[in-house]
């Protein structure tokens, strides 16, 4: 049995993430869409883990491929895979995760 009442899974809309969510469709996991929480915007995590008590995180959201994204949207590129994790380390730090 989990220690974790509510796990955060994030990047559920990308093709690791629509695996995980049929394999592990129990209620402890909370597939959040872009808009219900948006990991470049500070204040949006900040909301989203006061609203549901978030125990851990599985952080799979990312610009990933095709690689040449990375070219043509650097800064979608770096928003989404350098700034939006750090915003969420940030978060998770504040909450006191291990």
């Amino acid at each position: 049995m989990s220690i974790y009442k509510k796990i955060l899974f994030t990047g559920s809309t990308g093709r690791f993430g629509k695996v995980f969510k049929k394999i592990n469709n129990s209620n402890k996991f909370i597939y959040p869409t872009i808009k219900q929480l948006n990991i470049i915007n500070q204040s949006s995590i900040l909301k989203f883990f006061k609203k549901n008590k978030i125990d851990l995180v599985i952080h799979c959201a990312a610009l990933s491929r095709p690689m040449n994204i990375h070219i043509k949207k650097p800064i979608e590129s770096i928003s989404t895979n350098i700034i939006g994790t750090a915003n969420l380390v940030n978060e998770c730090i504040k909450s006191e995760f291990k």
